[in-house]
C-alpha cells in the first residue's frame, strides 16, 4: 500500500483503476506491467510478474504509456509475491 500518494500528472491513475501500466522500483530496472489502485492517500501497486527483493524506503514509480510519470510512492511493507505497499514520494 502507498500512502500520502502523490499524483503528478491529471489524476488518471485514480480515475481508471483497473488500466495496466508500468512502473518499476529501481531506476534502472525494466518497466512492468502492473494495476494500481488508489484509495484516498494511499495507492496498491501490483505487478504481474513478481519483483526482486522489494524493501521498504524505495520508491515505485508509475509511468502512462507516452512516458509521463503519473504517480509515486515510498515502499513501507513489501508482500512475498513482489506487491509494492508504499508511502509517497516527496
Amino acid at each position: 500500500m502507498v500512502s500520502d500518494v502523490v499524483m503528478l500528472a491529471d489524476g488518471t491513475v485514480a480515475r481508471e483503476p483497473s488500466t495496466v501500466r508500468m512502473a518499476r522500483i529501481r531506476h534502472q530496472a525494466p518497466l512492468t506491467p502492473c494495476t494500481v489502485s488508489v484509495h484516498g492517500r494511499r495507492m496498491h501497486v501490483l505487478f504481474r510478474r513478481p519483483q526482486f527483493a522489494p524493501t521498504p524506503g524505495q520508491y515505485v514509480v508509475v509511468y502512462a504509456e507516452d512516458g509521463r510519470v503519473l504517480a509515486c510512492g515510498r515502499i513501507v511493507r513489501p508482500d512475498r509475491r513482489g506487491v509494492a505497499e508504499e508511502r509517497t514520494a516527496v
